[in-house]
C-alpha cells in the first residue's frame, strides 16, 4: 500500500487507477469475509481507509484547481486607427456646424 506522501506525489490519472485497483480489491476481500474464506479479514478496514485517503487527495486536487487564481488577462487597447477616425469625424461635423 502506498503513502499519504507517495499518493501526494501520483499524477491525477495515476490516483484515479490507484483508487480503482484498490476498490475492486476492497471489493474481494468484503466478499470473502461476509462468506467466511476469508482469514485476513483486517485487510478490509486497511483499504476502506487507503479509498478514504484516495479520495480526500482528489478532493484537495479539485478544491486546489477550484481556488487558483486564473492568468490575469491584459486589457486589450482599442485600435489607434478606429479611434483616430472617429475623432476626425467629431471633430469635421463640428466645423461643417459653424
Amino acid at each position: 500500500m502506498l503513502t499519504i506522501n507517495e499518493l501526494r506525489q501520483l499524477p491525477t490519472k495515476d490516483l484515479h487507477e490507484e483508487l480503482q485497483r484498490v476498490s475492486r480489491e476492497y471489493l474481494k476481500i468484503k466478499m470473502d469475509v461476509e462468506g467466511g474464506f476469508a482469514k485476513e479479514s483486517h485487510k478490509a478496514k486497511q483499504l476502506r481507509r487507503q479509498i478514504a485517503r484516495i479520495q480526500t487527495i482528489q478532493k484537495e486536487i479539485q478544491i486546489e484547481k477550484a481556488t487558483k487564481p486564473k492568468k490575469e488577462e491584459e486589457p486589450k487597447k482599442p485600435a489607434a486607427k478606429k479611434t483616430e477616425k472617429k475623432v476626425a469625424k467629431k471633430t469635421t461635423k463640428q466645423e461643417k456646424k459653424k
